[in-house]
């Protein structure tokens, strides 16, 4: 093989190979718009109902503080304190999960606190992270809150006095934020062995009709499962916000990555056509 020969086959290789990587990237960017369009859909159908319920439900999350607190006074046995993380069934949704479960553990290490995580994501990072801590593992799907599943949480929360959420919450489509919910009240260990009726008429902020303990019931059941979807469902939205903003910083890399490979494949045709016509103009020379 001559030197010329050796020269225009790397040529052809090269471009070859540009040809390629120029295909394999306009794939995968094409790949990267069809789950952005999906993010975008599913964000847009459960964006406008979190919202718009979102000032209601933090209104029935101070109600939760305050009614919790009251029964927490006429039943003060019950301290069981629960951490709940709320993760996801699945990967490719940005750092945020990552934020959530560091806060999540930040919290959890040391108290007496019995751990509940749904969504086998965080059943991962507490394996890898955690392996010693015990949890309870409640799987939910990513693209709907089915009823059943909410409906497990519910009833495994429900005897606990102390709850204390860990999701994310959707800022804007840039921010997506690590926070911290509290159901059912603080409790407040001092007054465990004062006198409940004293405690009771000097704490309770409400009339319950017909008792605290009918309302309790009631509470456990509903307006715990309102204020848990809730959370929930600001949790989806925030994750497919986080999943927008990680696949938008994909397609930028990739288009960047198909403008340098185009510079390239530009320059390597060059390469070959300025060795075409010198070896014409050698032929009629010669």
């Amino acid at each position: 093989m001559t030197i010329k020969t050796f020269v225009n086959a790397l040529i052809m290789r090269t471009i070859k190979k540009i040809k390629s990587e120029l295909v394999m990237n306009n794939d995968v960017k094409g790949i990267v718009q069809v789950f952005e369009e999906m993010s975008a859909r599913k964000m847009k159908d459960i964006r406008e109902g979190i919202l718009v319920g979102r000032a209601f439900l933090e209104r029935l999350t101070v109600l939760s503080g305050d009614i919790g607190a009251d029964l927490a006074q006429a039943e003060p046995r019950t301290l069981k304190k629960a951490s709940v993380y709320l993760s996801s069934a699945a990967g490719l949704f940005g750092d945020l999960p990552e934020k959530v479960f560091s806060l999540f553990l930040s919290s959890i290490k040391g108290t007496d606190a019995d751990v509940f995580v749904i969504g086998k994501e965080g059943a991962i990072y507490m394996k890898n992270t955690a392996p010693r801590m015990s949890f309870k593992l409640i799987d939910m799907p990513d693209s709907e809150l089915p009823a059943d599943s909410l409906s497990a949480i519910s009833n495994y929360l429900a005897g606990y006095s102390s709850i204390s959420v860990f999701y994310g919450r959707f800022k804007n489509l840039v921010n997506q934020e690590a926070v911290l919910g509290k159901l059912s009240g603080q409790i407040i260990s001092e007054s465990i062995n004062k006198d409940e009726k004293e405690m009771l008429v000097k704490r309770a902020k409400y009339i319950y009709e017909p008792t605290i303990e009918a309302v309790s019931a009631k509470f456990r059941n509903e307006i715990l499962a309102v204020l848990i979807e809730g959370m929930a469902r600001e949790n989806q939205l925030a994750k497919y916000g986080s999943r927008l903003m990680h696949l938008d910083s994909a397609y930028d890399n990739i288009e960047k990555s198909l403008e340098k490979l185009g510079f390239e494949f530009r320059r390597e045709s060059k390469k070959m056509e300025d060795k075409k016509q010198i070896e014409r103009v050698s032929r009629l020379i010669a």
